[in-house]
């Protein structure tokens, strides 16, 4: 296991009920989700640039 040190949470439980299958590699999964989540977010042609660690990117005002 890796230590990644980070905080937790002050209420988080002290057991803990996992159940993990099989299912193969994922990459049914990560198909589906990729898809959903690049239409979701920004798209890579409204990203204008990014400077000094922030993204300058142009987008629609839309009631809908």
């Amino acid at each position: 296991m890796v230590e990644k040190n980070l905080p937790l949470p002050t209420n988080y439980p002290e057991k803990w009920v996992v159940n993990c299958k099989s299912v193969g590699k994922g990459e049914k999964a990560l198909i589906y989700l990729g898809k959903y989540l690049y239409k979701g977010v920004i798209q890579e042609k409204d990203i204008l640039k990014y400077k000094n660690g922030k993204v300058t990117f142009r987008y629609i005002n839309s009631d809908t």
